[in-house]
C-alpha cells in the first residue's frame, strides 16, 4: 500500500480513482464512491457473513486502454482464478462519471482482505483496487 504523496501515479490519475464510480451489479445496484461509508454496503456484507471485500477489475492495466476484446479475456481469466480459490464474487462496474473512460468489467470479492486484493491486482497489472472494511467504506489503495 503506498500512500499518494510517495505514489509514483499521477496526480490526476489518482484523482479520476478517486472520482470514479464503483457499481456493484446486484438488485438493485449499489454506487460506492472511495471514503464514503454504505450503509447498503454494510447490508450487503453482512448479508454474506463478511466483514470485509475488494472490489478490482482486470481491464486496461497500468490505466493503459485495450480493446474491449482484450479486457474480456482478462475479465474471464479473472473469474477463472477467483473460482478456482473458491472465492465469492459479485458483478460490478467501474465509471467515469464524466465518461472520458470507458466502464471496465469488476467484481466485489467478499471475504477477501487486502492482501489478497493486492495479489490479484498485482497479477492482473492494477495501479490500484478498493478495499472494504467492516465499517462500509470504500478505499483506495495505491500499489504503484
Amino acid at each position: 500500500m503506498i500512500d499518494a504523496a510517495a505514489s509514483a501515479l499521477p496526480a490526476d490519475l489518482i484523482q479520476a480513482y478517486r472520482a470514479a464510480h464503483y457499481r456493484v451489479l446486484t438488485a438493485p445496484p449499489l454506487l460506492l464512491r472511495i471514503d464514503r461509508p454504505d450503509p447498503a454496503l454494510a447490508n450487503l456484507l453482512s448479508a454474506h457473513g463478511a466483514n470485509r471485500a475488494v472490489l478490482l477489475t482486470a481491464s486496461n492495466p497500468a490505466s493503459a486502454l485495450l480493446s474491449d476484446n482484450d479486457n474480456a479475456q482478462r475479465h474471464t481469466r479473472l473469474l477463472d482464478a477467483l473460482a478456482q480459490r473458491k472465492l465469492l464474487a459479485l458483478p460490478a462496474r467501474n465509471e467515469s462519471p464524466k465518461g472520458d473512460w470507458p466502464n471496465e468489467a469488476s467484481v466485489l470479492i467478499l471475504h477477501a482482505d487486502i492482501e489478497l486484493g493486492t495479489e490479484l491486482a498485482m497479477a492482473f497489472g492494477q495501479n490500484a483496487f478498493v478495499a472494504i472494511a467492516c465499517d462500509a467504506t470504500p478505499r483506495l489503495v495505491l500499489l504503484r
